[in-house]
């Protein structure tokens, strides 16, 4: 998974990952609280995807970390958003 830009300095954030079946897919973005601030639901299909998880929102400032959920497991990365 790929995270960009980091630090988030109000663009967009944009998440690029690769789904090795078909199975549905999450993407979350969680804050430092623990608390899930954002979801995204992924199509159930194999490849390489491309999510902007902005959201016409920006993320607030502080640690966040975005997790990627497909069949029971995870894989998590942090950003950091500044103003």
């Amino acid at each position: 998974m790929i995270l960009g830009p980091s630090p988030l300095r109000g663009a967009e954030l944009r998440v690029s990952f690769t789904l090795p079946d078909a199975r549905a897919a999450r993407l979350q973005v969680v804050d430092a609280a623990g608390r899930m601030i954002r979801e995204h639901g992924v199509e159930g299909r194999a490849g390489t995807f491309e999510v902007n998880l902005s959201d016409r929102r920006p993320l607030p400032p502080g640690a966040h970390w975005i997790r990627l959920v497909q069949a029971g497991a995870a894989v998590t990365r942090q950003i950091s958003v500044v103003r």
